[in-house]
């Protein structure tokens, strides 16, 4: 900025240099599935600037909340596009939430991603016909899957 008086005697010159915070950016996400089935979802980051960003990524959710991330951070090249991967996995019926948080490290910028996943009742695994004859004992085993990996 230049500042002269009226009869040009005085000329100041003033530099200034800004740095402008850009606002979160919100948006939700709502997953669906039944349980112990997965559904996943890509967030992309497209970089059309001229320098190389690096993209930091925070989830939080409640106990148990089937909630996870391909990977934490990622460097997406100058005029590239890369993806973040979000999962929802439930292993059984419930409603969870959480938090994803993108952060872009060279721009400042802050994506908040409020998560609701809700967990359905499970969908049959398989489909056991059996062949008896009336007044004669049939005996078949059904294998029972654990989910829960406990003995």
């Amino acid at each position: 900025m230049i500042l002269k008086s009226l009869d040009r005697t005085d000329i100041r010159l003033y530099e200034y240099k800004l740095t402008a915070i850009p606002q979160k950016i919100k948006a939700q996400l709502e997953f669906r599935v039944p349980a112990r089935g997965r559904v996943s979802q890509e967030i992309p980051i497209v970089n059309n600037s001229s320098q190389e960003w690096k993209v930091i990524a925070t989830l939080e959710s409640s106990k148990g909340g089937g909630f996870a991330l391909n990977r934490g951070q990622m460097l997406v090249k100058k005029g590239a596009a890369e993806n973040f991967s979000l999962a929802f996995s439930p292993q059984w019926v419930c409603q969870t939430t959480g938090l994803l948080t993108l952060k872009n490290e060279s721009t400042k910028e802050e994506y908040e991603y409020e998560l609701k996943g809700i967990g359905e009742e499970p969908l049959a695994e398989d489909h056991i016909v059996l062949s008896c004859k009336a007044r004669e004992t049939t005996h078949h085993t059904f294998e029972i899957k654990n989910a829960t990996d406990k003995s």
